[in-house]
């Protein structure tokens, strides 16, 4: 079972959340979203539990240049990940049109997806699937 609380280095009570967590890995800044994590509201603290393995998350960001993943699909098929800017409506659209067909995309391989009239350009890498870019217009 999971804990909805657990004392924080503080002293006070860090409360269970899945939200974004900012990562600093050298000279580089990872924002992670979707994470369980603890979060200390008197001291602003934020703590993992050992199981949660972000750190495996964050190399592969760091490896592949991202600067934004989303952690959320960590156990299952893959997670994805973007390399440019894309609103969370659209992040949405997206997840649905790639989440059907992940098991097609083979690791290594570039593709293209149709999403709202638009483009979506990506490569999976492993259990990660990264959007590179997006065609807004298709003739």
């Amino acid at each position: 079972m999971m804990r909805k609380r657990k004392p924080c280095i503080c002293g006070k009570e860090a409360e269970y959340r899945i939200g974004t967590t900012e990562h600093s890995i050298l000279e580089s800044k990872i924002v992670a979203n979707n994470v369980p994590h603890f979060f200390c509201n008197f001291c602003k603290r934020v703590s993992f539990d050992s199981n949660t393995n972000l750190v495996s998350v964050l190399i592969n960001a760091k490896k592949q240049g991202l600067t934004v993943v989303d952690y959320k699909k960590r156990g299952g098929a893959s997670m994805i990940s973007y390399k440019i800017d894309v609103s969370e409506e659209m992040k949405k659209e997206i997840e649905q049109a790639i989440e059907d067909k992940i098991d097609e995309i083979v690791n290594g391989e570039q593709f293209a997806a149709i999403c709202d009239g638009k483009a979506i350009l990506g490569k999976r890498s492993g259990e990660i699937v990264v959007i590179e870019r997006i065609i807004e217009k298709i003739l």
